[in-house]
């Protein structure tokens, strides 16, 4: 008869690497908010932030009622979206700006260099003076800084709110081209 002895950290370990492997699309929409959250933080307590955002995003994906924490309204959508991109590549830097002011859009993912942009501006129903305004549909561009300071767009695209699945490889493609080493 065999004896297994197993650590704390052992056992700890191997559950980080099993749930930080690729069943979170299937498991995930299946799972509470709060399991999800629990799964989420437990990953992101030790160095799996990227597993922790994907299985946040994939959750959010399943059929949560509007009052639940993880509701997916086409700006959590986005916002779920980034946040998977930008915690798979911690070199990113996401800035939340006004596109009036700068010109470039309301989140921005920069690369570590600072010399490639992903500017996506939202669309909304009504002015954005107005506290009742909705996202419709976003514009983003890819650009790289110019010597002289200023950005030259390198693709750009529109797209309505409820269709993510137009931009969402787009995006993954620029942020494994420019985000840097991915992490964990």
């Amino acid at each position: 008869m065999s004896i297994q002895t197993t650590t704390a950290a052992d056992a700890l370990t191997r559950f980080l690497d099993v749930w930080t492997g690729d069943m979170s699309a299937d498991l995930a929409p299946k799972l509470t908010c709060g399991e999800a959250d629990a799964l989420a933080q437990l990953l992101r307590t030790h160095g799996r932030p990227a597993a922790a955002a994907e299985w946040i995003n994939f959750h959010s994906r399943g059929d949560d009622d509007e009052e639940d924490a993880h509701h997916r309204t086409p700006a959590a959508a986005m916002m779920f979206e980034l946040d998977e991109m930008t915690a798979a590549y911690p070199d990113l830097t996401q800035e939340f700006e006004d596109p009036e002011a700068f010109g470039a859009g309301h989140i921005v993912l920069y690369s570590l260099d600072g010399r490639q942009r992903l500017a996506i501006t939202e669309r909304c129903d009504k002015p954005a003076a107005d506290e009742t305004c909705v996202p419709i549909g976003w514009q983003w561009e890819a650009a790289h800084r110019l010597v002289s300071g200023g950005w030259e767009p390198i693709d750009a695209g529109e797209l309505e709110a409820d269709d993510l699945d137009s931009f969402v490889p787009r995006a993954w493609e620029w942020v494994g081209k420019h985000g840097g080493t991915r992490g964990l």
